[in-house]
């Protein structure tokens, strides 16, 4: 479930009735976003920006081999990573005075 004033201010910006269908168009936002991630997740370097809020940029990190002292060899599987990179009035205002 989505924040309330997150939902309120989309209430408002859309002109929106009631708060159930303000949710419901968030909610509906969010899955988008997130079904488009899935589905490029195979996509080594895809990004999907954001406006100025935000980018998304999907990473895959190759398994790694390495020797781990006396007990021998270590691998580390392979990861496929999502990071978030704060865009616009947020990113300048990330520095706490």
């Amino acid at each position: 479930m989505a924040d309330a004033e997150l939902v309120n201010r989309v209430r408002v910006a859309l002109n929106l009735r009631t708060r159930k269908q303000a949710e419901h168009t968030l909610n509906a936002v969010i899955a988008a976003i997130e079904e488009t991630l899935v589905a490029h997740q195979h996509e080594d370097g895809y990004q999907l920006r954001l406006g100025s809020l935000c980018r998304c940029l999907i990473r895959h990190r190759p398994a790694l081999h390495r020797k781990a002292g006396f007990s021998g060899e270590l691998t580390v599987p392979a990861k496929r990573k999502v990071k978030f990179r704060v865009l616009g009035e947020l990113k300048k205002r990330e520095t706490v005075a």
